[in-house]
């Protein structure tokens, strides 16, 4: 009888840590166990290495144009080959940077000045760096606190998006919102690694 109360009582201090864990989990894909805080997990510097809407890669940026021409050239074309890196740099302090680093190589094939077909390649690049703050938010509704953040940058435009997955090496951050341009519901998912 007693080995029944102990086994019923380990049972039970199981199942009790067991819904404490889970409890602590704020997003559908958060770790079940972390021994980091939200906010630790959220500091550092990110990678951003997936962008849809609408599950179209807004990140593949690559552009192929061809247009009909005469000889010698038996068309014209423009190839564009585009890299897009984008961090974020997280602070604990609430504030955060973008870094944007772009290149882009462009490929053209057209008549050159001896009638000849000629190509032509350019290579462009630029980086751009956007300070700004965030902070955690939720607990209103039927979102649990820490379980969104809230990007405003430099100009003060704020965007609030649903914290789908925070671990200590992986984010992911999903808005939803309306296009009123085509009057269509969208989805944001932008997926990070911490670098």
């Amino acid at each position: 009888m007693k080995r029944i109360k102990n086994t019923l009582g380990l049972f039970l201090i199981l199942f009790v840590f067991a819904a404490a864990f889970d409890g602590c989990k704020k997003g559908p894909e958060d770790p079940g166990l972390t021994f980091k805080s939200r906010t630790a997990r959220m500091v550092g510097e990110w990678l951003i290495t997936n962008i849809t809407q609408n599950d179209v890669d807004l990140l593949d940026f690559d552009t192929h144009l061809s247009f009909p021409a005469a000889q010698p050239c038996d068309s014209l074309t423009i190839d564009a080959d585009v890299t897009l890196l984008i961090v974020y740099e997280m602070e604990k302090n609430g504030d955060f940077t973008v870094i944007e680093d772009t290149s882009i190589k462009v490929t053209t094939k057209l008549w050159g000045i001896d009638v000849s077909c000629v190509t032509v390649v350019n290579n462009l690049s630029g980086h751009v760096e956007r300070p700004g703050t965030w902070r955690f938010a939720g607990g209103v509704g039927d979102s649990k606190n820490k379980e969104q953040v809230v990007l405003i940058d430099l100009y003060g435009e704020s965007e609030i998006f649903d914290i789908i997955r925070l671990s200590a090496k992986e984010m992911k951050l999903q808005k939803e919102f309306i296009d009123f341009t085509n009057a269509t519901q969208e989805t944001l998912l932008i997926e990070l690694e911490k670098q």
